[in-house]
């Protein structure tokens, strides 16, 4: 992947990033029946764009914390496939959905170009847990719009398993920010578990 690339897979999660907030912040007032279906599609369809991304990503660069991640993803696509609403394509493009949805789409193809070793990984994990918080933000606003119904348990569902994916992500990035951190952090640690071993060892003498 050329810097132009780089730059352009930066800009795409960005890009993904706004969208996803701008549609959790209008499916948030209140919608009619047909704008809530429409955008409940849409939601689906931008989950699986994001799985796509995030399998991508995990073929390039394989973040540890990635298969975690990539199973609640899964878990809330199911979730909103449960809805058997219209996906993308079905409005005009000019919509919150309809940007949300070519917003994913868009970051999955750039990030196809990725190669391994290419990434950022505290920028690429921060952004995708930002989308992901965003996208079950979205979730819980298209859950309100329809109370006590099966629709509304499925969204719930699927907003919490984007919620987990989220802190995961986020704990990754947060780790890829300051790695030396984590590795002081680790002997300390095995510093301790040899203290707590050192007793029974003398005790078995």
């Amino acid at each position: 992947m050329s810097a132009t690339r780089q730059r352009e897979a930066i800009s795409a999660l960005q890009l993904f990033l706004g969208t996803a907030e701008g549609a959790a912040a209008a499916w948030s007032a209140p919608l009619d029946p047909g704008t809530v279906a429409r955008a409940a599609g849409q939601l689906h369809a931008a989950v699986r764009w994001l799985s796509a991304a995030i399998a991508i990503l995990a073929a390039a660069d394989a973040y540890p914390v990635l298969d975690g991640c990539q199973r609640r993803i899964q878990a809330a696509w199911r979730c909103t496939a449960a809805l058997h609403a219209p996906e993308c394509g079905q409005g005009d493009g000019s919509g919150h959905g309809d940007l949300l949805c070519a917003a994913a789409r868009y970051t999955a193809g750039t990030w196809s170009q990725r190669r391994p070793g290419q990434g950022q990984p505290d920028t690429d994990l921060a952004g995708l847990a930002g989308i992901t918080a965003a996208l079950a933000r979205a979730a819980r606003a298209l859950a309100r719009q329809q109370p006590r119904t099966p629709a509304a348990a499925s969204l719930s569902a699927a907003s919490s398993h984007l919620d987990t994916a989220s802190g995961l992500l986020q704990t990754a990035a947060s780790h890829a920010r300051c790695p030396a951190a984590a590795q002081r952090r680790r002997p300390r640690t095995a510093g301790r578990q040899q203290a707590n071993q050192a007793p029974a060892r003398q005790a078995d003498s």
